[in-house]
């Protein structure tokens, strides 16, 4: 999942299925990051 979500994103997923508090909102994928910035 690290390799999907980067770091923060796998840390705050796991978190939250581990039904620890995490804020709500969603993470962008790192594919979706590369494509963005390389397209901007």
């Amino acid at each position: 999942m690290r390799n999907l979500l980067g770091g923060k994103g796998a840390n705050l997923a796991e978190m939250s299925a581990l039904g620890l508090p995490v804020p709500p909102g969603f993470t962008l994928t790192t594919e979706v990051c590369n494509h963005y910035t390389g397209n901007g």
